[in-house]
Formats: C-alpha cells, structure tokens, sequence
C-alpha cells in the first residue's frame, strides 16, 4: 500500500510538468507574424509615401488636444501629463489598427517617420519631439 500512495504522489507530480511542457510547445508551434516588407523606392512599411502621411495625420490632429487635456489632468506633473498623453495616443492607435488595417509597429513607425521628417501637422506645424525627465510621481 505504501507503495502505491508513493508512486501515486510521483505521478502527481508529472501532471504540472507535462502540462507546462505541452503548453511550451504549443505556444511556440504558432507561426511568427508576417515580416515588415522592405523599404522601396517609394514605399515603407508596404505603404506609400501618401498613405503613410494619412495615418501620420490621423494621429498628429489630436496631438494638441491630448497635450491639453493631459495637462489639465495633471498640471503639477510633467512625469504623469506625458504618461496620460501616450495613454491616450495609445488608446488612438487602437483605433487606427482597425481603420487603416495595420499593426502597432507600423502606426508607431509612421508616427517616428512623421516628428523625424518634419511633416506637418493638420495645423501646420510639425511635431515637436520632447523627452520628459523621468520624474515619478510621489506615492
């Protein structure tokens, strides 16, 4: 009988291990997901020059809008206002994925694109690119 309870607690015991090893397995059976094409004359990211910019814009419209909501929401922060403003870019993002049928890296390396070529804004200005000191807020 003693026998038994000792294999039966080793077996036990076998249960978690082999569903961790089948869970590995299964995560890493699923396919990568499909490379960024390669830049061409006249296309990044598989897309043109122009559709680039019309995401660009779709982001760079609501910057100014963000900044000041951010900073009514946090006046006396600059750490947590920028916090809250890429909450709310990421948040558009979200949006944009479904609309322009795109993945986060793509919006955000058109976003990189637009602030590092200087295109301009609805408004017509181009995005100022700022890094804020890393500040947390007190707890």
């Amino acid at each position: 009988m003693r026998r038994i309870k000792r294999w039966g607690y080793r077996l036990l015991w076998l249960l978690p291990v082999g569903l961790v090893l089948w869970l590995g397995i299964h995560v890493t059976r699923h396919a990568p997901p499909d490379p960024i094409p390669p830049a061409q004359k006249s296309k990044r990211f598989g897309l043109s020059e122009e559709k680039r910019r019309e995401v660009f814009e779709d982001i760079a419209e609501w910057d100014a809008r963000w900044r000041r909501w951010a900073k009514q929401e946090f006046p006396n922060s600059k750490w947590s206002r920028e916090d809250h403003y890429h909450n709310l870019l990421r948040m558009h993002v979200e949006k944009l994925i479904d609309r322009h049928e795109l993945n986060y890296a793509v919006i955000y390396l058109i976003y990189d694109e637009g602030i590092r070529q200087r295109w301009p804004t609805p408004e017509g200005d181009p995005l100022r690119p700022t890094t804020v000191p890393l500040e947390p807020p007190p707890p």
